[in-house]
């Protein structure tokens, strides 16, 4: 079936309807189908001690703190290079022990003392 037999057959009226008067009084019908109940006005709700507006800045603050000081931190410990004082407690024999059974040779143990790359 298409669209024109289908209007042909039922028509181009709408076959919903309202009834006569039904929005002239529906304002006052729905009104008395209430039931009443009795208004009670609400206390304002107590306002937080602290609020976010006055701690927020303070807190800014404190991460920033904490980010310079971390910062500089690290920039400090980069700085530092290790003393040669470790190497001091080792006997000759002790170190030629230990690079005859590492896996070290001579190359790398020059660079390694002198350090370069």
């Amino acid at each position: 079936m298409t669209e024109e037999e289908l209007r042909k057959k039922i028509g181009k009226e709408n076959p919903f309807r309202v009834p006569e008067g039904y929005f002239e009084g529906f304002a006052d019908n729905m009104m008395r189908l209430l039931p009443e109940r009795e208004f009670k006005e609400q206390a304002p709700a107590a306002q937080p001690v602290i609020r976010r507006k006055t701690w927020r800045p303070w807190l800014y603050a404190a991460a920033a703190v904490c980010a310079v000081a971390f910062i500089v931190g690290a920039v400090h410990r980069a700085d530092i290079r290790p003393s040669d004082e470790p190497l001091a407690q080792y006997t000759e024999e002790e170190m030629a022990d230990y690079m005859a059974t590492s896996l070290f040779d001579e190359y790398t143990l020059y660079c390694y003392l002198t350090d370069e790359e």
